[in-house]
């Protein structure tokens, strides 16, 4: 049992009746401006305002701006960093440039996973279907989110020394539009305004929706686990990029509305704080978790060519590590007993993922990364032809980072169709084979 003197239940049950009133009222402007407008008319006004470039001055819609919608995007008391703050966002960037690839598919194999696995935060996601019924718009949301925050030049510097907070930076736009989406979802849900067939959100029980411990837990997903999802895959992260990499992050919630009570002064007490709430909400029965984590292993190996089951399960079981093991045994419902004997060569042999990259910052120490990277530029690959759905249907990877991971080029040398073939034909057996071994398997008929 885990006690801490300044993480107290006292101060995290205050936190879950707390949402984010800079934004709640912003949110509250919007759906009551809409009121009385056609379903035509506020769908056009939504689309107007999240493709808006905020930087700019803004122009008369069908619907009248709501003035309080207009001063949440034109407020940026949250972004006025020091100039250590500033390093910070610098440092953050430069490691997402050096790991990005392995960091992008550690979000979906290990941060999401975690979030699923929270019994109290994830009534939001079922009430509001926004994994099963959107899951491929949604676990590249997650993606594009992160893409757009690393993104180097939050801030610009000027010819005599001074910098000044890049109105135009993907990052700052994405936070600013992701937080009003939590407002939204927040209104409608404490406003009954979603299937109510699915059940009467509790609040006395669960807490506001996308509540303050709850934000402060989805940040820590996006920082702290990276970082220990990457030490478990053997990659060398040392304390510093470690608390530069969570500092980073830091900042992003102080945008995305995190109250400046919970935020843990270094990467240390971020792990103390996030342990906590793990003990205090993984909790069983969670019959939510094992369905959003079905739906986001089927989007894996459905979306991935040449990806199979096993293959992603090993993924999960490897970026976790033993430590979570009951969590997504118990938690999430995903099977971990049948993965690949040995990854790195799983993808070099058998996945012909050779051990070679024209990436240059690719850093490499041990046997089988390089197959590693190959196989998550080849997952970034997928990700820049698959239609996200929704308003936004192009993922996009910023020039700094297509050039790092060398993506301008990689279509040039594409697997040979005959290679591509045999593959094919051998994950397709090796799926048959899987299934039919989970069928007859012990305890089977229960699972």
């Amino acid at each position: 049992m885990i006690e801490s003197k300044k993480w107290t239940n006292e101060l995290l049950d205050r936190m879950r009746t707390q949402g984010d009133p800079a934004a709640d009222i912003a949110a509250r402007s919007l759906f009551e401006a809409v009121k009385g407008s056609t379903e035509a008319e506020v769908g056009a006004f939504i689309s107007s305002f999240v493709s808006r470039d905020f930087s700019k001055a803004w122009s008369t819609s069908l619907i009248k701006d709501p003035p309080e919608l207009v001063a949440y995007f034109e407020n940026f008391d949250d972004f006025k960093f020091s100039a250590k703050e500033i390093k910070y966002l610098e440092d953050g960037s430069d490691l997402y440039d050096l790991h990005g690839p392995w960091i992008t598919f550690c979000l979906g194999v290990r941060s999401l996973l975690k979030q699923y696995a929270h019994t109290k935060a994830i009534e939001v996601l079922r009430l509001t279907t926004l994994l099963v019924a959107h899951v491929n718009r949604r676990i590249l949301e997650t993606m594009q989110f992160v893409i757009d925050v690393m993104t180097e030049g939050w801030y610009i510097k000027s010819g005599d020394g001074s910098v000044k907070l890049n109105l135009q930076h993907p990052g700052l736009q994405s936070i600013k539009k992701l937080r009003l989406l939590h407002s939204m979802i927040r209104y409608r849900i404490k406003n009954k305004m979603y299937d109510t067939s699915l059940g009467i959100y509790d609040e006395a029980a669960l807490g506001l929706p996308i509540n303050q411990e709850d934000m402060v837990f989805a940040i820590h997903t996006f920082s702290l686990e990276i970082i220990e999802g990457l030490r478990e895959m053997r990659i060398e992260i040392s304390d510093d990029d470690a608390e530069n990499y969570f500092q980073c992050w830091k900042l992003f919630g102080r945008g995305l509305g995190v109250s400046r009570e919970l935020e843990p002064e270094n990467y240390a007490d971020a792990i103390e704080l996030q342990n906590i709430i793990y003990q205090r909400h993984f909790t069983m029965p969670n019959s939510v978790g094992p369905t959003l984590s079905k739906a986001l292993t089927a989007w894996f190996v459905e979306t991935v060519p040449l990806l199979d089951h096993q293959t992603l399960i090993t993924f999960i079981r490897d970026f976790n590590g033993p430590e979570n093991f009951s969590i997504l045994s118990n938690n999430l419902g995903i099977d971990i007993g049948n993965p690949v004997a040995n990854l790195g060569e799983h993808l070099k042999n058998d996945m012909a993922f050779e051990e070679k990259s024209d990436r240059p910052s690719m850093v490499a120490a041990k046997p089988g990364q390089m197959s590693m990277d190959n196989f998550f530029l080849h997952f970034l690959r997928t990700l820049l032809t698959t239609e996200r759905g929704g308003k936004n249907s192009a993922f996009r990877i910023g020039d700094g980072f297509m050039a790092s991971w060398n993506l301008n080029s990689i279509e040039e040398n594409p697997l040979g169709k005959g290679t591509v073939m045999w593959l094919a034909i051998k994950l397709i057996f090796g799926k048959i084979i899987y299934k039919l071994t989970h069928l007859f398997s012990p305890g089977a008929k229960n699972s």
